[in-house]
């Protein structure tokens, strides 16, 4: 029997992951099954009689979570341990790259709620400016009503 171990630590909470997990293994082919907060997910046998089988345990952290994958297949075992190795990393290619999918997605929308917000807070500031010119006689009422209108698309 061969056995692959490794733990990785990521920046998700526990339910958050576990969700990402699911969906991700819903998409990819891959016989899965879950229970509680471990997941047995099964390869192809790559040409050998026995199929890699690999077990990820999330674990909650103070930070997010600690992941460990562990890959085991029985039969001939160091004739075996180059699939396994292969096996248990297509799987954590596959769990980050939807982790990173789903960053840069969060980052996108943060990104576009800090840029609608600023172009809000952009306006504002200019009516406040161009009234103030108002106040001060340096513009007329209709100049600043244009103005108005045109910062505010009427």
């Amino acid at each position: 029997m061969s056995k692959v171990s490794t733990t990785k630590k990521y920046q998700f909470q526990v339910l958050q992951f576990i969700s990402i997990i699911e969906n991700t293994f819903n998409d990819s082919g891959y016989i899965w099954e879950k229970q509680g907060n471990e997941f047995y997910i099964e390869g192809n046998s790559g040409g050998f009689h026995n199929t890699p089988k690999l077990t990820v345990t999330i674990v909650a952290d103070e930070n997010g979570c600690d992941v460990n994958y562990q890959g085991k297949i029985t039969g001939m075992g160091p004739l075996q341990k180059g699939p396994l190795v292969k096996f248990v990393n297509e799987i954590i290619d596959l769990i980050e790259n939807s982790l990173e999918n789903i960053a840069v997605s969060e980052d996108y929308n943060e990104k576009q709620n800090n840029t609608e917000t600023s172009g809000e807070v952009d306006i504002e500031t200019k009516l406040e400016k161009f009234k103030s010119m108002l106040d001060k006689g340096l513009i007329t009422e209709e100049e600043y009503q244009a103005k108005k209108e045109e910062l505010l698309a009427l």
